[in-house]
């Protein structure tokens, strides 16, 4: 379990639009539940090190005032067959109960195009028990991923994701901003 940031995190206006129209729906599943809007709150994040992708999930987390998961995927990788899929199984079943914003980090890493030939059986296995994992939470679930290959990303990833937010470095107006 993280912690909620204290850093913080400076967006560009169209960056903060869209993590703003998640926020809002998040806060509001509920209701939009209630009038049969099936929503699935899921936000993927992409863009280089260091553009402050963990540190936005960690603000998501504390606007919507939810503990605050966080899985490195890229550590959930065993080189036991079959271990790796139990791992990832694992943080699904536990997520669901805690009311919490569950962060996929790395998520480059078990979530790769499936097509890709110099990939392991196992590993293009694993994505399908990611998808089956996403798959399996209810709405009311927050989950955030990140990659800085989103061009790897399995297009199904992309699917299960409804939000998606290129995260680059600061421009000259959040810098700006940042010393203001």
């Amino acid at each position: 379990e993280g912690q909620w940031p204290t850093t913080p995190a400076f967006l560009s206006e169209q960056s903060g639009k869209t993590v703003a129209r998640f926020l809002e729906d998040a806060a509001n599943i509920a209701l939009l539940a209630r009038e049969g809007v099936a929503t699935r709150l899921g936000l993927l994040i992409h863009g280089p090190p260091g553009s402050g992708k963990s540190l936005l999930a960690g603000h998501i987390a504390a606007r919507l005032q939810r503990p605050f998961y966080i899985v490195r995927l890229d550590s959930m990788i065993s080189s036991r067959l079959g271990e790796t899929a139990k791992n990832i199984r694992g943080v699904f079943e536990f997520i669901p109960q805690r009311n919490a914003v569950l962060f996929l980090d790395e998520m480059d890493a078990i979530a790769k195009v499936r097509d890709d030939r110099h990939e392991l059986g196992e590993l293009k296995r694993v994505v399908n028990t990611v998808l089956q994992g996403l798959d399996s939470l209810s709405d009311d679930v927050v989950v955030v991923g990140a990659t800085n290959h989103a061009h790897l990303l399995d297009p199904a990833i992309w699917r299960r994701f409804p939000y998606k937010l290129a995260l680059d470095m600061p421009d000259a107006d959040v810098r700006r901003e940042m010393w203001a």
